[in-house]
């Protein structure tokens, strides 16, 4: 990975953040690598897309290998988009990052993950931060410092949680589907020109309300992807996204999916079964207000 860019006027800055983690360091380094679950694991993450390259073998980030990855996330409650080159180092257990396209106010931003194994149960994660903002202005490097750590901390946090019991995140997340199929004359043609509905998160937020979420949609994905950032007890992760799809020329099938981990103490059939049926329930009549309304068609 290429040296930290200076800036014009030569204010690099950076930041350090550490946690020890009682997990073995792979099973660190895996979750890590595997960028397109961050969403998952991290709070401020929303939605990363690979958009370029692999993490070798197998390309589910356990290899070594670069790619490049297209990023939405919150930093001090504001939605953020970049693309970041990321070079993946197992043996080592490290990773590289560089924002190719970073976010304003930052003109540069970049650093590394590291895992350092201290037994065979037991790790330290660092993450390592540069970066500069146009003109220096204290004001956008406070703001930046503040977003930095606080994203930092609470990811450190997180995944040395997650890694202390490596099955939690697979056990207890379970994802379902609700579906709703639109007849109109020309519905099917109109709704999946270019590559999906005409939606973004203030659709989302009309079509759902009361389920306060963040919401993007990524470019040629055909798709809105949204996270609830605070979901309700028991959930402990709240993600999901709408696609539509032509079915024949004169009806459209748009599709709610949800993705959810609960709590460890919900982890329950009773309240698995409650969780399926009170956000599908709100998923249904979101539907029904989009063909009602036809707020999402072209």
């Amino acid at each position: 990975m290429p040296s930290p860019p200076i800036a014009p006027d030569g204010q690099l800055h950076r930041t350090s953040h550490q946690v020890e983690a009682e997990a073995p360091a792979d099973i660190v380094y895996g979750l890590l690598a595997d960028a397109e679950r961050w969403p998952l694991i991290f709070p401020p993450t929303v939605h990363v897309h690979r958009t370029d390259g692999h993490a070798g073998p197998g390309s589910s980030g356990g290899g070594r290998g670069t790619e490049r990855l297209a990023i939405w996330a919150t930093a001090n409650g504001t939605l953020k988009h970049w693309t970041s080159r990321r070079t993946l180092d197992p043996v080592a257990r490290r990773i590289d990052f560089r924002q190719e396209v970073p976010a304003p106010p930052l003109r540069s931003m970049g650093g590394s993950w590291t895992v350092r194994e201290l037994g065979p149960a037991r790790c330290r994660i660092t993450l390592l931060h540069d970066f500069s903002v146009a003109g220096d202005r204290p004001e956008d490097v406070a703001w930046v410092l503040r977003a930095t750590d606080t994203n930092s901390t609470a990811e450190l946090g997180r995944l040395a949680r997650l890694a202390a019991r490596p099955r939690r995140l697979d056990g207890m997340l379970f994802a379902f589907a609700d579906s709703l199929r639109i007849e109109a004359e020309g519905i099917g043609a109109r709704g999946v020109a270019g590559g999906g509905p005409a939606l973004d998160g203030s659709d989302h937020a009309r079509l759902w309300p009361g389920r306060e979420a963040v919401a993007v949609r990524p470019p040629d994905s055909g798709r809105l992807v949204f996270k609830v950032p605070e979901p309700d007890v028991p959930l402990a992760v709240h993600t999901g996204s709408w696609t539509a799809a032509a079915d024949g020329p004169d009806a459209l099938t748009v599709t709610v999916r949800q993705q959810v981990v609960l709590r460890p103490e919900a982890d329950v059939p009773r309240i698995r079964q409650h969780v399926r049926e009170d956000l599908g329930r709100g998923a249904r009549a979101a539907l029904t207000r989009f063909r009602d309304g036809h707020v999402l068609i072209l």
